[in-house]
């Protein structure tokens, strides 16, 4: 796959060939808008003449013909090109968009609500899996409800290792397919922008069907308006007198009234809104057209076919279908054509068998759709991100993550650094110890996010990745309530007795290791009760034989004896230059063995003219 270069470049090239093309588009446009005006005018022209010169009515009569039948066909190749606007428009868009997302330019990536239990969740929290600048905004190139659903749900749901590797290999097989993935993702547009849920069109078309329950209305709905129109027919012949008409008539009001509250609300409950079910029937459309070669991606394309008939035909044929039940809105036409047809039972008729045929696969369509829009989210993080490497599966009898050249996936690629680490067996820790804005934290969140990664079938923002199946746990962001009334120390213990219990369930389960993440924790007490508690906390998790990593200031917990032999110290450094408010300091951001062998807290305090010398100076 080309190197990241060569991505930007693609991006670049496509987005200002769309942009000419919608130049050139435009042009177009405007010229078979004068030339419509024109030909409207020769037709008034032909008029005119046909009316007021009747010697030459011939030549008028041509005119008229000649200016008629160029308005059609101008007009046709306006919409035409006024659709072809948009799309290269749109096209346009979408490659500047992955650019953005490329270059890390948060504030022109949009930010999409998801589920609130997600957001809410720690790990989410403290990672930055939702929101702005997060790891979904990164990744999310959906645009069903489905699909974001199914990619937020990867996200915080750990997959097994052969269902990771079963994404894998789908999204290695999109990846370089950029047509395919940025035609879905045109295709989805408008419904990325609407609001709409087709969980309810779902349980109806799974539901019972409302109109066999009166089987009488549907012959009612055929009998009594060919009843109507005879006699209609009759009358005006003068064989029979209005009475006799007015009879179904009457007859066709009545029941309508009666019963037609109930279709509309089964019509309210099919509509997701206009052209919705156009727009779902283009992005299946786009995934039956594709020509795929792993197994994931050819069950997805069977699952949108059923008897020979793609989900694209079948919500083509629902929209023209819910196109009669739009008669509804009309005041001046819906009541008299529904006295006289019985329109509204015929369309919910039509519907109800629609819905029988395709009761046990509508679902099944939405949820193949979501799955794919997911994976092709995974596959345009893999081409944007060529360096970046698929995580395997750990194959070791000892649980243990091990990694190379792992770095943060949102900082902007060429900002980032990496650095190797290794955690486990089970019962051990890595202590990161370091100065202020070492590095520390950063590492910590880097190792989460790349877990989340790797376990939801995504790359990797490192060289190499060997991980276990991991329950993660993450202690950074931890916040107080005034509403709760949970002070912040005690919001800390509440947390940090989740993490333990989570491991404690790992182990009594045997399924997966319990992997913790902790920056900084207990800082709501003394320094001293701080350092007991932080080794207790540490023990009871080594005991539940979990793996981790813990950032702190606390040196002396490398040298406590309880701990020294299931801890790893490792440790970043800074590098002063310069005296006093004039010194700078300057990170690497590499991480070592050992405890770090420094610290500066007062050298700090100096730069910002906060020690001891500035204050006699006052």
């Amino acid at each position: 796959m080309a190197d990241e270069t060569a991505i930007r470049s693609e991006y670049a090239a496509r987005r200002e060939h769309f942009r000419n093309k919608n130049s050139d588009l435009a042009r177009l446009a405007n010229r078979l808008a004068n030339l419509r005006l024109g030909l409207f005018l020769l037709m008034l022209a032909g008029g005119l003449v046909v009316i007021l010169l009747p010697g030459i009515a011939v030549a008028g009569w041509f005119l008229l013909a000649v200016g008629l039948i160029g308005f059609g066909l101008a007009v046709v190749r306006h919409e035409a090109a006024k659709t072809e606007l948009c799309r290269t428009s749109e096209m346009a868009i979408i490659n500047q968009t992955a650019l953005d997302r490329i270059d890390r330019r948060w504030s022109r990536l949009a930010t999409v609500e998801v589920a609130k239990e997600l957001v809410s969740l720690p790990e989410a929290i403290d990672l930055d899996l939702f929101g702005n600048a997060s790891l979904f905004q990164l990744m999310d190139t959906t645009s069903s409800p489905g699909g974001r659903r199914a990619l937020s749900h990867w996200l915080v749901e750990p997959a097994p290792a052969n269902e990771i590797l079963r994404r894998q290999t789908a999204a290695k097989e999109l990846a370089p397919r950029l047509e395919l993935r940025q035609q879905l993702q045109l295709q989805g547009l408008p419904l990325r922008r609407a609001s709409s849920d087709p969980n309810t069109f779902c349980n109806w078309v799974e539901s019972e069907a409302w109109l066999p329950r009166y089987r009488w209305l549907i012959w009612c709905s055929r009998v009594s308006p060919l009843l109507l129109v005879t006699s209609l027919l009759l009358f005006v012949l003068g064989w029979i007198p209005a009475t006799v008409w007015l009879i179904p008539a009457t007859f066709n009001i009545i029941v309508s009234f009666r019963w037609l509250p109930q279709v509309h609300a089964i019509f309210d409950r099919i509509s997701l809104g206009e052209n919705a079910f156009r727009d779902y029937a283009n992005l299946f459309e786009v995934i039956v057209q594709g020509d795929y070669k792993c197994e994931t991606l050819c069950e997805l394309k069977a699952k949108c076919i059923l008897a020979g008939k793609s989900a694209s035909e079948q919500l083509s044929r629902l929209d023209r279908l819910l196109g009669m039940t739009n008669l509804r809105h009309s005041t001046m036409s819906h009541l008299p054509i529904q006295a006289i047809l019985m329109w509204d039972f015929h369309a919910i008729d039509l519907l109800e068998r629609w819905q029988s045929e395709v009761r046990k696969h509508a679902r099944q369509w939405l949820d193949a759709l979501a799955e794919f829009e997911a994976l092709a989210a995974i596959a345009s993080l893999h081409h944007d991100h060529p360096e970046w490497s698929f995580p395997q599966p750990a194959t070791t009898a000892e649980p243990k993550l091990v990694c190379r050249d792992i770095g943060h996936p949102l900082i902007l690629p060429g900002q980032v650094v990496t650095n190797d680490i290794e955690i486990g067996p089970p019962g051990t820790f890595v202590l990161v110890t370091g100065s202020n804005m070492s590095g520390k934290s950063t590492l910590l969140r880097s190792l989460g996010t790349n877990i989340v990664l790797a376990q939801a079938g995504a790359p990797v923002c490192a060289a190499e990745m060997s991980l276990p199946p991991l329950i993660l746990g993450t202690s950074f962001r931890v916040r107080d309530s005034l509403a709760d009334g949970v002070s912040f120390f005690m919001a800390e213990l509440r947390r940090l007795k989740q993490i333990v219990d989570l491991a404690a369930a790992c182990q009594q389960r045997g399924q997966g290791t319990m992997i913790f993440l902790m920056d900084e924790i207990l800082q709501g007490t003394n320094s001293t009760e701080r350092h007991l508690a932080v080794k207790r906390v540490l023990q009871h998790l080594t005991r539940q034989l979990a793996i981790g990593a813990i950032a702190t200031h606390d040196l002396s917990l490398a040298d406590e004896h309880e701990l020294e032999t299931v801890c790893t110290p490792v440790h970043f450094r800074e590098h002063f230059s310069g005296q006093g408010q004039s010194a700078h300091m300057e990170f690497d951001y590499q991480l070592r063995s050992g405890v770090a062998p420094t610290t500066n807290a007062l050298k700090l305090l100096e730069i910002v003219g906060l020690d001891d010398s500035s204050e006699q100076q006052s």
